[in-house]
C-alpha cells in the first residue's frame, strides 16, 4: 500500500500500471453487455500494440498519434471479427475461439518482433521504438507526480461508452441482444450483426489498449507485451 499510495511517484505509477487496465476493461464490459465473452482481449490489446508500434516508425506528430491509435484500433477489431463471425453465423463459442486467437496473437507477434520487425540493435525479440514526436508525454503537476493523456482518454472513454450505451439506440440494440436474443429479433434487432459489431468494437478498444501503451509508456512492442505477462516491460 505505501508503495502504490505512499508517494507522488508511487501513485503516478500506479495510475500508469492502471491505464491500459482500465481501457481493456470497457472493451470486456462491452461484449459482456452485448452476452458475449470476449476473453481475447489481451490477444486484441497484443495486436493493437504492435500495430500501433510498426505505424509509429513512419509517422510524425499529432496526425502521427491518431494515425497510430487509428492503426491499433483497427489491428485489434480485426483480430476480433474472425470470434465475431464464428460465433454469429456457426454459434461456436467466443471463449473458445478468443483463448485461441490470444495464443495465436503472442506467437505471431514473437515472430514478428524476432524476425522481420526485430530492431537490429536488441538481442531480445522487440520492435524499434517510435518516433518521439508520436510519444505521448506525461504532464507533471508535481515534483514526483504526473499523469498520462492516455488515462484521461480512459476516463472520457468511460463517460463515452455509458452515454451510447443508454441513450442511444445501438446501445439499445447491444444492450438488448445481451439480455434476450430472441426477444430482440422479434423486436426488429439483427441479433447476428450485433454480435458482429459488438465484438469489433470491443476488439478495436482493446487495441486501443495496446496502441496508448506504446505512445504513452512503453515506445516499442517488446515480446510479452500483455498483463500478467512481462507486462512492464
Amino acid at each position: 500500500f505505501s508503495s502504490a499510495f505512499g508517494t507522488p511517484a508511487g501513485i503516478s505509477k500506479t495510475l500508469e500500471e492502471m491505464t491500459p487496465l482500465l481501457i481493456a476493461g470497457i472493451a470486456v464490459f462491452i461484449a459482456l453487455k452485448a452476452g458475449l465473452w470476449n476473453i481475447g482481449v489481451e490477444g486484441q490489446l497484443i495486436i493493437g500494440a504492435f500495430t500501433a508500434a510498426v505505424v509509429g516508425q513512419h509517422v510524425r506528430g499529432i496526425p502521427g498519434v491518431i494515425i497510430c491509435i487509428v492503426a491499433g484500433m483497427a489491428g485489434g477489431m480485426l483480430w476480433a471479427l474472425p470470434a465475431g463471425l464464428i460465433k454469429a453465423l456457426r454459434n461456436g463459442h467466443e471463449v473458445i475461439t478468443t483463448i485461441m486467437l490470444n495464443n495465436i496473437a503472442l506467437l505471431l507477434t514473437r515472430y514478428l518482433a524476432g524476425g522481420p520487425f526485430k530492431d537490429p540493435g536488441s538481442q531480445s525479440p522487440r520492435t524499434m521504438p517510435i518516433h518521439v514526436s508520436v510519444a505521448l508525454p506525461s504532464i507533471k503537476f508535481g515534483p514526483g507526480f504526473s499523469i498520462n493523456p492516455a488515462l484521461l482518454i480512459g476516463f472520457v472513454l468511460v463517460a463515452g461508452i455509458s452515454v451510447w450505451l443508454f441513450r442511444t439506440v445501438s446501445g439499445y440494440e447491444l444492450r438488448a441482444t445481451g439480455e434476450n436474443p430472441t426477444a430482440a429479433k422479434f423486436a426488429g434487432v439483427n441479433a447476428k450483426k450485433m454480435i458482429i459489431y459488438s465484438m469489433c468494437a470491443s476488439g478495436a478498444i482493446g487495441g486501443l489498449a495496446g496502441a496508448l501503451q506504446v505512445l504513452a509508456f512503453k515506445g516499442q512492442f517488446f515480446d510479452g507485451f500483455s498483463p500478467g505477462y512481462g507486462f512492464t516491460g
